[in-house]
């Protein structure tokens, strides 16, 4: 079922006891055996790190290759499994976004838009009803930089500006640059390290990697992407732009002429313009759900968690807006509606109805008794269970003198399955442990 062509249609399958990293073993055959892209909707941050991790790992597994664990680090810098980090407050409040934050959603925005080939997207439900700036929005402020290209340095500065980098004297950090005569220093959040560009009469001459704490240089490369950091363009023609469309707003809303002019200035002169996420569309024209590029994106499967909960997540963050925008409104303040920068739960709903899609049964953390919503078109049983027997008779071992004999049980239930025909994936929690794991099973007679 997860390799053949019912996976592509639309409306639910379900998925039952995938206990552990069963679920995310599942996302690797739908990858691999089926060749669709995964978007994983995880409850909380917590349990979409916990699928992060599961899937960087299993994914190498299937793939022969060794894990990226550097993703885990900084998940911005994946390429193949991208992570999209929920956004911590509302569009309506005046707090400025964390940073960090933002760089991993806008570079997930980035590899979305550009069509890189990415095969997994893991999210949490908050994100389900956001609306995003649009994929060719993104592009027009993104760019490749190579080596021998014609490109002025002021035109890479300007670029930059524009996609929302902080020139500073020194790059320390991504989302940075620098200039210094003739080189220019940036740090896009989608690069392990910075990166050193040479100009030299009009011309990218070279391009190399340097530490950010020293500043010395450890490679040469032959090209790196610039790509925007920020939701909202900085610069002059985009704030004017927007500036018009915002007194447009104003006269819509009746807002008071001195008002409007106020936020229309702050707009055209770039004062706190992280903080105003709720003009977004004055920005961008029209604003996408975020499942609509997803969906655009080629053959995708969405992975659901716990639907039910996905939906009431939603529904509970698209009340939280209609609250904010009419305290925001009874103030005399314009702002974009809620139907311009989300969904509502049902709306969410409808569009998973559109989308292949496969869900956890029951969901993890759940009671087994757990029901679904929408009937099921195929149901997949993996069997997984928690082996609670094998982790004690493991720990009894461990806890005598012949503790060489405490991976007997383990072996040989791996011999039972292997008898029975079943591939059996043996992980650890670092490399080093998977190298003397697979020393100590070697030792017992099988032959990792």
């Amino acid at each position: 079922i997860l390799h053949e062509g019912r996976i592509a249609e639309s409306g639910p399958v379900d998925i039952l006891n995938a206990r552990g990293g069963a679920g995310e073993r599942a996302a690797v055959e739908i990858v691999h055996g089926a060749g669709r892209r995964v978007v994983w909707i995880a409850r909380d941050v917590s349990s979409a790190r916990s699928t992060l991790a599961n899937l960087v790992h299993l994914d190498a597994i299937a793939g022969g290759t060794d894990p990226m664990e550097s993703v885990l680090d900084r998940p911005e810098t994946g390429s193949r499994i991208l992570f999209l980090p929920p956004s911590l407050h509302s569009p309506y409040s005046d707090v400025l976004p964390d940073r960090s934050r933002l760089h991993a959603r806008m570079t997930a925005f980035f590899m979305i838009s550009l069509d890189f080939p990415w095969s997994y997207l893991v999210m949490t439900a908050a994100d389900l009803g956001v609306r995003i700036p649009p994929p060719e929005s993104i592009t027009a402020r993104s760019d490749m930089v190579r080596r021998g290209m014609a490109m002025r340095r002021e035109d890479l500065a300007s670029l930059l500006q524009s996609s929302g980098y902080h020139r500073l004297p020194v790059v320390e950090a991504a989302g940075t640059f620098a200039i210094r005569g003739e080189i220019v220093d940036v740090w896009a959040p989608s690069m392990i390290a910075p990166a050193r560009i040479e100009m030299s009469w009009d011309s990218v001459e070279r391009i190399r990697t340097f530490d950010a704490g020293t500043q010395r240089t450890t490679g040469e490369i032959e090209e790196v992407f610039v790509h925007p950091v920020t939701e909202i363009p900085d610069d002059r023609a985009s704030r004017e732009r927007a500036a018009t469309g915002v007194l447009d707003l104003c006269d819509a809303q009746e807002v008071p002429t001195r008002r409007a002019r106020a936020v229309a200035e702050e707009i055209r002169e770039g004062r706190g313009i992280l903080g105003m996420r709720r003009f977004l569309p004055a920005f961008h024209g029209r604003l996408p759900a975020i499942l609509d590029p997803l969906a655009a994106a080629g053959p995708v499967t969405v992975v659901l968690e716990d639907e039910e909960e996905a939906i009431s997540i939603a529904s509970g963050g698209w009340r939280a807006l209609e609250s904010d925008y009419s305290r925001l409104r009874a103030q005399g303040e314009p702002a974009f509606p809620p139907a311009d920068l989300a969904l509502s739960g049902e709306e969410v709903g409808a569009a998973l109805d559109g989308l292949p899609t496969v869900r956890l049964v029951p969901p993890p953390g759940a009671a087994p008794e757990k029901a679904t919503g929408r009937p099921a078109r195929d149901v997949v049983d993996l069997g997984a269970a928690d082996h609670r027997d094998m982790t004690l008779s493991v720990r009894a071992g461990q806890g005598g003198t012949a503790r060489v004999g405490s991976l007997r049980p383990v072996v040989a239930r791996i011999r039972a399955w292997i008898d029975a025909g079943v591939k059996v994936t043996v992980t650890s929690t670092t490399a080093s442990g998977t190298g003397r794991l697979a020393d100590l099973l070697r030792g017992h007679g099988l032959d990792p």
